[in-house]
């Protein structure tokens, strides 16, 4: 799918939301927990607390990860209107099998491809909450966007984070307007429409310099169909202040985002900050241009006005340069940032693939089925 549609000055978004799940009544309640077989447990029983309230906070955990899913999906079609190129919005293949590769790149799914005749762009967008101040990139994720920036010699990687919403917590899956409209997504389109504050573009190279300086945590994933747990890196909000307010000063900001790190007891390891290739960054900054969802400007709504978001991007002017070294380096990079087994492990599974697909070859000895 293209970008944005353009409506004579206007460029507008129109994001494929899943659904919303509407909060039955109480008898549809009584009904879902008797179907789930929810009990409160004793504790719960002298709190007060009924079936039909556990199928209520049921309906709600749903209600929030459909939320979650649409605000990823809003951001993705908002950075697409303002990068260009396609979505991918499911697992496509870019490369074709080539024995000659040391990676398959299975599973590879970037949110925007903006292709070109020289250079192939594989963006990932992310929407962090001011409430939360923090960005996660799966160690999966951030290995294969680094195996297409190896693989496909002309290719660049960039992260487009947006920030939406202040220090208090948004609840975007409570529909206040419920009473009035089915529960079609209306009021998070409000919510993101009024609520985002700005985007920030950053190359491979300063993903990794943030990536190094972010700590590791492991999260449950057993509802996922191929993983148990996973492990993030979460990249402090502080780093994309620092890299917005001092984008014409960018030696500032590195050295700024250091101090941070090293008060949180973060470091660069085996390497130093010029290893990354920041001297090659330049930026710039500018407000979004009039994007609009469901006839919703979108920008930072501060009061009853509605100002633009910040756009801010930083890109490298030596990407070969750097994609030699990191390359020649990839192994100290994988380490140091605590990777090395999700990599031995993507490779195991990788390899567990290709076997499978040779041995269905020989078997079906050429015939397709």
């Amino acid at each position: 799918m293209k970008r944005g549609k353009r409506e004579g000055k206007r460029i507008v978004i129109r994001p494929d939301f899943k659904s919303q799940i509407k909060m039955p009544g109480t008898a549809g309640l009584i009904n879902l927990a008797e179907e789930k077989h929810l009990r409160p447990t004793p504790a719960q029983k002298r709190k007060g607390i009924k079936p039909k309230n556990l199928a209520a906070q049921y309906i709600m955990n749903r209600r929030m990860k459909v939320s979650m899913e649409n605000t990823g999906t809003f951001f993705v079609y908002l950075c697409n209107a303002l990068v260009g190129g396609i979505l991918r919005r499911s697992e496509v293949p870019l490369f074709p099998d080539n024995h000659e590769k040391s990676w398959s790149c299975y599973g590879f799914s970037p949110d925007i491809v903006v292709e070109g005749d020289l250079r192939n762009t594989y963006i990932e967008v992310k929407g962090t909450a001011g409430s939360v101040g923090k960005a996660n990139f799966s160690h999966c994720q951030y290995l294969r966007y680094s195996q297409a920036f190896l693989e496909d010699k002309g290719s660049e990687v960039l992260a487009a984070i947006f920030k939406y919403g202040g220090r208090k917590a948004m609840r975007m899956y409570v529909c206040k307007s419920k009473d009035t409209h089915k529960c079609d997504n209306r009021c998070l389109v409000k919510k993101l429409s009024t609520s985002t504050r700005s985007l920030l573009i950053i190359p491979h190279n300063l993903l990794t310099f943030l990536l190094m300086l972010s700590p590791s945590e492991e999260r449950d994933h057993r509802s996922s169909a191929h993983y148990r747990f996973l492990n993030y890196k979460t990249s402090y909000g502080t780093y994309f202040t620092l890299l917005h307010k001092h984008h014409e000063n960018i030696d500032q900001a590195i050295d700024e985002i250091l101090k941070f790190a090293k008060s949180k007891s973060l470091g660069l390891g085996d390497f130093n900050a010029d290893d990354f290739y920041l001297h090659d960054l330049g930026a710039k900054q500018h407000d979004a241009p009039r994007v609009y969802c469901r006839n919703r400007r979108i920008g930072n709504a501060l009061g009853k006005e509605l100002k633009p978001f910040v756009v801010t991007e930083y890109r490298t002017s030596n990407n070969q340069e750097w994609k030699s070294y990191f390359r020649d380096n990839f192994e100290g990079f994988v380490k140091g940032m605590g990777m090395w087994k999700d990599y031995q492990r993507r490779l195991e599974r990788d390899a567990e693939r290709a076997e499978a697909k040779k041995a269905k070859a020989e078997l079906t000895d050429g015939i397709p089925i």
